[in-house]
């Protein structure tokens, strides 16, 4: 469904996915309504996947940045060029069932609620997740079963397919662009928006079908990974937690090139801005949803 005037826009990052990308855009367009808008935003592909797209009239934008931006980067270079109030994000290998859009548009009609997801199923065992909770340290996120049959509150929302409104997605601060290549970017969203006062919700009666491969078509890497959860713990975590999780990351082998690199970047200066505006933080998170981390024996 698409409320009267309220256009939808899907931002589809995309980088080397072969067959997989006209797959999705064709499931995609074929459960949308004719006025929304699908944008692909080609990653520095070398394969020549989104050219594939060509054939589809006006339904379908390509964009080619200069340069390769990563999963979150690129959904924010997306987002600043669509036009809809309403921003789904989803990855280059999905599939969807017909009517997914009416559930997901209905939850966002909750001023509270600031992002919403599907269950996603995986393509290969067809198990399904419900949002995600971590599990442990060093952050180890994990899927959640379905705990009810209407929209309900969990700790992240997968980026695979997430859904916003237009005006919380950029006054929340979008996906955060320090976030490099690929990892944790969503779940550093789905942490903010609960710290600023938003929830997020699970939508189960949508289901999401998502290929989750055991190898990419691409160079993924450790350090991309190490260096996004280590950005995401000095954003948002106070002593001793902080320096109990770096304690954790530290023993990765790339560790030192991750640091490294977040301390050359704005990792400091984001962190103070969103602890000028957050109504929450990190203590009340994890004791909101009982994740079993250290607790602080005073406020830093």
């Amino acid at each position: 469904m698409e409320a009267p005037g309220v256009p939808v826009s899907v931002v589809i990052p995309s980088h080397d996915e072969g067959h997989r990308l006209a797959s999705t855009v064709d499931s995609l367009l074929a459960a949308l309504p004719l006025t929304a808008e699908v944008i692909v935003v080609d990653d520095c592909s070398t394969d020549g996947s989104a050219d594939r797209l060509d054939y589809i009239d006006g339904r379908v934008r390509v964009l080619r940045p200069p340069e390769r931006l990563g999963v979150a980067g690129a959904r924010n270079y997306g987002a600043s060029v669509s036009r809809g109030s309403l921003l789904v994000f989803c990855d280059a290998h999905v599939s969807v069932a017909p009517g997914w859009l009416r559930p997901l548009a209905e939850a966002l009609t909750v001023a509270d609620v600031g992002a919403v997801a599907p269950g996603i199923t995986s393509m290969d065992v067809g198990a399904t997740g419900y949002g995600l909770t971590w599990v442990g340290r060093p952050l180890q996120a994990e899927w959640l079963e379905r705990f009810a049959s209407t929209p309900y509150a969990v700790p992240f929302l997968g980026g695979g397919f997430l859904v916003m409104r237009r005006d919380v997605f950029f006054r929340s601060g979008a996906f955060d662009p320090g976030f490099i290549r690929w990892g944790s970017e969503d779940i550093e969203l789905s942490l903010r928006l609960w710290m600023l006062g938003w929830e997020c919700r699970v939508v189960p009666a949508v289901e999401v079908v998502h290929d989750f491969r055991t190898s990419f078509p691409y160079a993924v890497g450790d350090e991309p990974v190490v260096h996004n959860q280590l950005r995401l713990s000095v954003l948002h975590f106070r002593q001793p937690r902080l320096a109990a999780l770096v304690s954790s990351l530290a023993e990765d082998p790339q560790f030192g090139a991750a640091a490294s690199r977040l301390f050359a970047g704005d990792v400091l200066e984001r962190r103070m801005q969103i602890e000028r505006v957050r109504r929450y933080d990190d203590e009340w998170f994890t004791d909101a949803f009982g994740i079993p981390f250290e607790r602080r024996s005073a406020r830093a």
